[in-house]
């Protein structure tokens, strides 16, 4: 009886090492593909930071708007720049005092 018991609990343990191991398996297989992905997506962040960084250098941005930009820009003051809100009730309000003024 003792040597059924030891036997029972021998192969549970073997069972359950197996079913231990496979799945970590599959856990370090996931790991490993979300690390490439990691590694990949970091990549590119390294890249378009390093385009950005080029794109936005100012002999770049000088030669970028001489080719694609008129030349005729107006130079504002912060003073003269306001925020404009679009807001449900301001639009509202405004359609009421255009409707009243048409009347």
């Amino acid at each position: 009886m003792k040597n059924i018991i030891l036997f029972i609990t021998f192969l549970i343990c073997l069972v359950l090492t197996s079913f231990i191991k496979n799945n970590t398996r599959t856990i370090e297989k996931k790991l490993f593909t979300l690390d490439t992905e990691i590694k990949n997506l970091i990549y590119k962040l390294d890249e378009a930071n390093l385009e950005l960084e080029y794109l936005t250098t100012p002999e770049n941005l000088i030669i970028l708007s001489s080719k694609y930009l008129d030349d005729n820009f107006n130079q504002y003051n912060i003073a003269n720049i306001y925020y404009f809100d679009l807001t449900q009730s301001k639009l509202e309000e405004n359609s009421l005092k255009m409707n009243q003024k048409e009347k």
